[in-house]
């Protein structure tokens, strides 16, 4: 059985991606694909 390193996520990790995407931080990214895993893919 594998297990999630970090523990399973809630919503509010999921939220605190999608605000760091929209700051002005990420406004040169484009096209990725981040994961919000907890560490179960590495």
């Amino acid at each position: 059985e594998r297990s999630i390193p970090m523990g399973l996520g809630t919503p509010e990790h999921v939220a605190r991606v999608v605000l760091s995407l929209c700051s002005e931080d990420f406004d040169y990214v484009t096209g990725q694909t981040i994961l919000v895993s907890g560490g179960l893919i590495i």
